[in-house]
This record gives C-alpha cells, structure tokens and sequence, in this order.
C-alpha cells in the first residue's frame, strides 16, 4: 500500500483504516479546519490545502508535481 492510499482511506474514513484508529476525529477536524483566517486569500488547514473556506476540498502538493486531493 503507497502512502497516498493510505493517507487518503484513513482520512477520508474519519482517521481510520482497516478497522484500526490512526487519527482521532478531532484531529481529522482541526486538519481539514480553516487555521488561516488571518491571511486573506490563504486556505491552509493542518498539514492540507483547503480549496476554499469550507474545508469541502482539500490536498497537498509534493515535489515533482505529484498532489492529493480529496
């Protein structure tokens, strides 16, 4: 299993995998929660990229090009 499928199944399932709890919900809240509200036009939660306000969307960009968005 690559990283990016792992990142994505368990946050996508509320920080768990395979039955197996990885990330607390609160913790899945804070990283697709806006933390930028201070900076206009900046979008960032914790560790992820929001593609707006409302935390809906969210990704993160690697080297080479390579991204993740959910």
């Amino acid at each position: 299993m690559t990283l990016a499928i792992f990142t994505a199944g368990m946050v996508l399932r509320g920080g768990e995998l395979d039955g197996v709890r990885c990330l607390s919900q609160c913790a899945i809240s804070e990283m697709t929660r806006l933390q930028t509200s201070s900076i206009p036009g900046e979008y960032y939660g914790l560790g992820w990229q929001l593609d707006d306000q409302s935390g809906a969307g969210f990704g993160h960009g690697g080297a080479m090009g390579t991204e993740l968005w959910l």
